[in-house]
C-alpha cells in the first residue's frame, strides 16, 4: 500500500507537469499559425522571418500577442528611419532633394505616432481603431516613397527599401488583426 501511494505522490506532479505544458502550448502562437498568416500575406518568406527575428514571438500565447509584436516590430523599423534621416540629409546636396527628404521625415514622425496608436489600440482589443491607425501610418510612408516620383526630377527615395518594409510589415499587421475580429 504505502509503494502505490509514493506512485500516486509521484506520478501526480508529473501529470500535473505534463498536463500544464501541453495546456500552455494549445494557447502559445504555433509554427502552423504564423505559416497560416504568412502565406495570406505579399511576401510570405519575409513574414515568416521576421516574425522568427523576433523572440517575444515564441512567448506570444495567441494572435493577439503576435498582432502586438508586429506592431512593435514595425514601429521599430519606423523609429531606425527617423533616427537615420538626419545622416541622409547631411549627403543631400540640392533643395529638391532636402525638400523631399523633409516631407520624408515629416511622414515618418507621423507614421510613428498612428503606429504607436495602432498598437494602442490593439491592446485594448479596439481592432477596428487598430486597422484605421495602421492604413494612415502606411499612407504616410506610400507619401515618402510618392515624393520622389510626382515631379522632376525622377529619383528613387533613399528610404525605398524602408518603405518596402514598412509596406510588407503592414500587410502583416493587417492581415494579423483582420484575424482577430
Amino acid at each position: 500500500m504505502a509503494a502505490a501511494k509514493s506512485i500516486i505522490f509521484l506520478a501526480f506532479p508529473l501529470f500535473f507537469c505534463t498536463s500544464s505544458v501541453l495546456f500552455l502550448r494549445c494557447n502559445a502562437v504555433t509554427e502552423t499559425m504564423i505559416n497560416d498568416i504568412c502565406k495570406q500575406t505579399e511576401d510570405p518568406g519575409f513574414c515568416v522571418n521576421i516574425l522568427r527575428s523576433d523572440p517575444r514571438t515564441d512567448g506570444a500565447r495567441d494572435m493577439h500577442g503576435l498582432a502586438l509584436i508586429s506592431i512593435s516590430l514595425t514601429s521599430i523599423l519606423v523609429q531606425e528611419t527617423v533616427d537615420k534621416i538626419p545622416d541622409i540629409l547631411k549627403g543631400i546636396n540640392d533643395t529638391v532633394g532636402e525638400q523631399r527628404m523633409s516631407v520624408c521625415n515629416s511622414d515618418y514622425v507621423g507614421a510613428l505616432a498612428k503606429f504607436r496608436d495602432a498598437f494602442s489600440s490593439t491592446d485594448k482589443r479596439s481592432y477596428g481603431d487598430s486597422i484605421n491607425s495602421i492604413r494612415d501610418g502606411t499612407n504616410l510612408v506610400i507619401d515618402c516613397q510618392n515624393i520622389y516620383r510626382r515631379n522632376d526630377p525622377i529619383a528613387e527615395s533613399p528610404l525605398a527599401a524602408e518603405n518596402m518594409k514598412v509596406f510588407k510589415l503592414s500587410g502583416i499587421m493587417l492581415t494579423i488583426i483582420s484575424s482577430l475580429g
